[in-house]
């Protein structure tokens, strides 16, 4: 598969986006599992309190609708495509021809989660990190990805605007 690799960007890859749901529905279930770890780990052992990014802090308290179309579209449009082309279509191949499968999927992972600024949620961040690697690996195609981490930000946002 290392040869193979590429950023799948075809219109005949777009048929793999129908899993997307699919994939969103287990990465969910196993990040409800992990930040639940996450927090158990950094509120007892390192003492670090758990809260949501600074970005969407102020996100919530966005009230101008031009406004929140331009942060709707930054986080589930621009964002998406700039981090899978970098992490999953640049990053993860380039560490896959250095390394094994393995380390190529921990290292660009860890790299995605480091990047994001945000100690509380590192662990969680890492491990869809994984699932995103694992989406492009075995789908050959970043629109996989894309919609995955697009679908992944949307609902996060709503769900910060919405619910207390």
């Amino acid at each position: 598969k290392k040869e193979k690799l590429s950023f799948g960007l075809s219109y005949k890859n777009l048929r793999y986006v129908i899993w997307t749901p699919l994939i969103y529905l287990i990465t969910i279930i196993l990040l409800s599992f992990v930040s639940l770890l996450n927090q158990y780990l950094l509120s007892n052992f390192f003492n670090v309190e758990i809260k949501p990014q600074d970005i969407l802090e102020k996100f919530k308290e966005l009230e101008n609708s031009i406004e929140i179309i331009i942060f709707v579209f930054g986080s589930t449009i621009i964002a998406p495509i700039y981090e899978e082309l970098l992490f999953r279509g640049i990053l993860f191949p380039k560490l896959l021809q250095k390394t094994n499968l393995i380390w190529a999927i921990v290292l660009s992972s860890l790299v995605f989660a480091i990047l994001h600024f945000h100690l509380s949620a590192l662990l969680p961040l890492f491990v869809l990190s994984i699932i995103l690697s694992f989406t492009y690996l075995y789908t050959s195609t970043i629109w996989a990805c894309i919609s995955l981490h697009a679908l992944f930000n949307l609902i996060s946002i709503i769900a910060v605007k919405f619910m207390n």
